[in-house]
This record gives C-alpha cells, structure tokens and sequence, in this order.
C-alpha cells in the first residue's frame, strides 16, 4: 500500500475574492477563508464570503459562518469576521452577532431605565448633583435602576434614592 497525503495550504489553494465563484460553491469559499487566514488577501476573501453565505439556506449557512468562525479563532482575520458578522444583516448569525445583539439590548434597556430615573427626577423638580448624576449614569444593574426608578416617583430628597 502507498499513502500519499495531500496537503492544502494558501500556496495550492485558490483565494475566492469573487463573489460569483464564492457563491457557485460556498463550501469551497468557507475553506478558502480558513486556509488564507493569515494572507494578504484574508479581508477581501471574508467579506466576499459574507456576501456570498445570504446564498445558501439558512441552516447551511449558519453552520458555514460557524465553521468560520471557529476556524478563524486565534487569527487578525478573526475580528475582521466579527465586524462583518455584527454589522451586516445576514440570515444567519454567528455566536458573535447574537451575542452582540443581546448585549445591544440589554444595554438599550439600561440606558431607558436610566433616562427614566432622571426625567423622573427632573420632572419632580429634585436636583441631581454632578455625583449623584454619574453615579446614576455609570450603574449597569437592571435591578437596582428599577428600584431607583420606583423611589424616584416618591423621594423628596435625592440621598433617598440611593439609601431607599
């Protein structure tokens, strides 16, 4: 018996940096991303490869921008993915663009609730000194901006907020 590997790499492996061919066999564009990872034409491949994965059905897709994704761990390219994956408005999404939209969420939440307490404060004409106001501003806990929400509605004065 005679074993003879094979052996792929960016030297026998075409970069796919059209969309046409990237779209004609998206598997093979996804490998090509892997392979050229750490080459000169790593971007222009991965962004050709995100426009070609709204192609193919959502499930092969996802699974292709997984795939991807966790090939391209550990490399530059890596953020490049990232970014492309955030940004763009593909029918698939990678663990980081869910990831990404949850923490948008969360974080437009935060933001409401914190713009709530001061209108809130505002409206009942409380004044909310420059500490105060940061320390309101820089809280992050979902919780305790609800409960400084409700004692907004009822303090007179603005180290009730904090001390309930």
């Amino acid at each position: 018996m005679r074993v003879t590997p094979a052996v792929a790499g960016p030297g026998n492996v075409e970069p796919v940096t059209d969309l046409d061919k990237a779209r004609a066999n998206v598997g093979f564009a996804a490998f090509s991303a892997l392979t050229h990872s750490r080459t000169g034409p790593a971007r222009e491949i991965l962004e050709v490869l995100a426009e070609a994965l709204g192609s193919t059905d959502a499930t092969n897709g996802r699974f292709l921008a997984e795939l991807v994704e966790a090939g391209l761990d550990g490399t530059s390219s890596c953020e490049v993915w990232r970014d492309l994956m955030i940004t763009n408005d593909y029918p698939h999404v990678s663990r980081w663009r869910a990831e990404a939209t949850k923490q948008g969420i969360e974080l437009g939440s935060v933001n409401t609730r914190i713009k709530d307490i001061l209108r809130t404060l505002a409206r009942r004409k409380i004044e909310v000194p420059k500490d105060e106001r940061k320390l309101i501003e820089d809280c992050t806990d979902m919780g305790t901006l609800e409960v400084w929400l409700d004692r907004a509605f009822v303090i007179d004065d603005i180290s009730d907020l904090f001390t309930g």
